[in-house]
């Protein structure tokens, strides 16, 4: 997860965001893209690994990542992200600030003003101030969407769900563009980019396109059946050949192909 995903996704995601003005659209979603998979490996990675050394230790701790990809509304994501933070902003600011006990208006607020706080913890940045307000507002169109249909929630199937959570990824990757912005004047031209300059002629798409789908495609099928298991254990029998196929393959596309520069840990920043 960090040096096979993060750290080649790292390259990548610095190809589009350290670029200046208004580029090409399709550049701007791929790097977008980049990212999303950059701080999931970067950040998930680096969980894993605490959770290892502090097994080995006789410690256990929480798992922070569940395939994060693969949720189709705001509230799962947040379920499945970073768990530990969203634990910890529910009960010590969404819950003193009353949850959902004082009718919609105050739920809304309270859930505006916890994400909001959750953006300026990552430090005192315009793109940060917005980054949280826009997951705070995606949080309340969910809430308010899922009333309006009575509460109810019907699991999805097939291609709906497949529709969804593609969707949701979308959205996901709008909030990493604020977040990996360099500036609000930064972030005013990625978004120009993105949604005014989309059509425009990129020769990096095809090389773009390709290392992300080169240095992903594992990590997602894997995720893919930790979701259906439910679990981020996929194992239980080593004594079969398929547990050990996994981990060759895994093994050698972390050698041969594995970034090995020592590029710290995103969160290390915050």
């Amino acid at each position: 997860l960090k040096a096979f995903v993060a750290d080649n996704m790292a390259e990548l995601a610095g190809i589009v965001f350290d670029q200046k003005g208004v580029i090409p659209g399709s550049e701007v979603l791929l790097g977008s893209y980049a990212f999303a998979f950059q701080i999931f490996g970067d950040f998930a990675g680096y969980s894993f690994i605490a959770m290892g050394i502090a097994r080995l230790l006789g410690f256990e701790l929480m798992t922070n990542f569940l395939y994060p990809y693969f949720v189709t509304n705001p509230r799962d994501f947040w379920r499945h992200w970073h768990i530990s933070l969203s634990l910890w902003l529910r009960d010590y600011l969404y819950i003193p600030l009353g949850g959902s006990r004082n009718g919609e208006f105050k739920t809304y607020r309270n859930l505006m003003l916890t994400m909001l706080l959750g953006g300026l913890w990552h430090g005192a940045a315009w793109t940060f101030v917005i980054w949280g307000s826009y997951q705070g507002f995606l949080l309340c169109v969910h809430r308010w969407m899922t009333r309006a249909k009575d509460g109810s929630s019907e699991r999805s199937l097939g291609w709906i769900y497949v529709l969804k959570v593609v969707g949701m990824f979308q959205l996901t990757c709008l909030g990493w563009l604020i977040f990996r912005a360099k500036s609000f004047d930064h972030l005013c031209d990625l978004l120009k980019s993105l949604f005014f300059n989309f059509t425009a002629y990129s020769m990096k798409l095809p090389y773009l396109a390709g290392q992300i789908v080169f240095f992903t495609w594992l990590v997602l099928l894997i995720q893919y059946f930790q979701k259906n298991k439910g679990s981020v254990m996929l194992f239980a029998d080593f004594t079969s050949l398929r547990p050990w196929i996994l981990f060759a393959v895994m093994f050698y596309l972390f050698v041969l192909f594995g970034e090995f520069g020592g590029q710290e840990f995103i969160y290390f920043q915050f």
